[in-house]
């Protein structure tokens, strides 16, 4: 084969190449659907995206002391798992909650 054949195989493989990867790649302007309820999970872009059509984000309060035999994030987890369940129900986000001792 020539040299020219070869650079003109060379140039299509490449540019059916770019055109594979440019249809199987998503737009630029495109954001990414939620994947998570989770505020510090999401991309800054999907945060803003979501604050455009709602303003409801949880944010669970709870303490972190001794339980006796029993965990001692007890008292925490319980409001983390009621803003997880809000949030799901009423198409919101919610944070890491606020823990004292």
């Amino acid at each position: 084969m020539s040299i020219e054949i070869r650079f003109a195989h060379t140039i299509r493989l490449a540019l059916c190449l770019a055109v594979c990867i440019a249809m199987t790649a998503p737009s630029f302007g495109q954001v990414r659907k939620l994947h998570t309820r989770d505020l510090t999970r999401l991309s800054q872009v999907q945060v803003a995206d979501y604050l455009k059509r709602s303003d409801i984000i949880f944010i669970p309060v709870g303490a972190v002391e001794t339980n006796g035999i029993m965990p001692s994030d007890r008292d925490y987890v319980s409001p983390l798992a009621y803003a997880m369940a809000m949030a799901d129900e009423l198409d919101a986000l919610y944070m890491p909650g606020l823990i004292w001792s």
